[in-house]
Parts: structure tokens; C-alpha cells; sequence
């Protein structure tokens, strides 16, 4: 079951004012959702990194939401609101760890592609259990983390689509990019992992919309 929405969007060029304030106040404002986060990209725009703007709820264990009901209320915005262009995914939850109720101020997205056999999925779980998510519980700043696996993506061809996404929320001040945070990150292990993927790793950096 569903039970997360990421949405990247896109607004009309000139709205970016009025788009900031509907994202948050009138798309999907009659959706009951258990949290929310609303980014903007500070990554360079590239062919992978075209939207730069994220919204993702978690949603009540009975919310119940088709696809067409989500097309459906994009495309209404597409015709007739600040909505220039959107790409939409539903994820299940895998796991997660919260070291922290501090806000975030920054959050990283990854997308990893991994061979769809028992075996590597087995691999991929260990490796997030037992090192990279206690590792960086031991980083300063690092508040939390959310394991996700696609259910469904609005354009599943597009090359950034991945099966399994992380979600890290980072606080202010951090080490993200430190010294402890590459000890973390760097190990034989993650060079293991990073072998068994697929396509290359999708990293999205994001600072929380204000």
C-alpha cells in the first residue's frame, strides 16, 4: 500500500511568488496526510535535476488515492493555475530512524537502482540496517531518515525513476560533507552496494521551502 506521495513540480515562469503559496495552502489541501515536506533545489539544474521544487506527504494509513485521482488534480492546475509541468511517484514505507523532532533545514534525496532478485534487495536492507543509517546517526546534524520503494511513478521511463528512494533530513548547523559524515559514508561496504546498482545513484539536495 501506498502510504507517501513525492510530487516534483514545476511553476510557471513569473509565478514563483504565487506558486510558493498555492503548493502549500491549496494543492492537495483537502488530502489528510500524517506529515509534509516542501523543498526547493539547491543542486546545479541538470537533464536529471530539471524540477526544482518537491512536495512529499505521508499519508493516514486510509487515505485512499488512485492514479486517476491524482492526474486528474494536477491536470486541473496544469490548465488553469501556477502548475507549468509535474512528474508524481507513490512509495511504500520501508523503514525509517528519528533521532530528532528539530526542523529540518536541508534535505537529501537518493534514488538507488538495484537488480530486482531477493538477493540484492536482501543486500541493499542489510547494508541500511546494520551500517549506512547508524552511521549516520552518528553525524552532528543528522536528524532523520526514510526508507521508500516505488509503487508507482506518473512516467516510469524517465532515467531518474528509481525503485528505492532515501530521504535524510539534515539540521543547522551540520557535518554533512565533514569529516564524520564521509567516515560514515565511505566505506568498503557502501563501495560494495554501489557496485551491486544498477544505474547511476539519483542525489537531489534540498533546502525546506519557507
Amino acid at each position: 500500500m501506498a502510504t507517501y506521495i513525492l510530487l516534483l513540480l514545476e511553476p510557471r515562469q513569473g509565478e514563483l511568488l504565487t506558486f510558493q503559496k498555492w503548493r502549500k495552502e491549496v494543492l492537495f489541501a483537502s488530502l489528510e496526510f500524517r506529515s509534509s515536506l516542501y523543498l526547493d533545489a539547491v543542486d546545479i539544474v541538470s537533464s536529471t535535476n530539471i524540477y526544482r521544487h518537491a512536495n512529499i506527504y505521508q499519508l493516514n494509513n486510509d487515505t485512499l488515492l488512485t492514479h486517476t485521482d491524482i492526474e486528474k488534480h494536477l491536470q486541473s492546475y496544469l490548465r488553469d493555475g501556477p502548475l507549468a509541468s509535474y512528474h508524481w511517484q507513490l512509495h511504500s514505507y520501508i523503514n525509517g530512524l528519528r533521532q530528532s523532532e528539530l526542523t529540518a533545514a536541508t534535505v537529501i534525496t537518493v534514488g538507488m537502482t538495484i537488480p530486482q532478485e531477493a538477493d540484492a534487495d536482501q543486500k541493499l536492507n542489510q547494508w541500511y540496517d546494520e551500517e549506512h543509517i547508524p552511521g549516520l546517526a552518528t553525524v552532528p546534524g543528522w536528524l532523520a531518515g526514510t526508507r521508500l520503494k516505488l509503487v508507482h511513478a506518473s512516467d516510469p521511463n524517465v532515467e531518474w525513476v528509481a525503485p528505492y528512494v532515501a530521504i535524510h533530513e539534515w539540521g543547522d548547523p551540520n557535518d554533512l560533507g565533514g569529516d564524520m559524515w564521509k567516515k560514515a559514508v565511505m566505506t568498503p561496504w557502501t563501495e560494495k552496494i554501489s557496485e551491486l546498482q544498477t544505474a547511476p545513484m539519483h542525489r537531489r539536495v534540498w533546502k525546506i521551502s519557507i
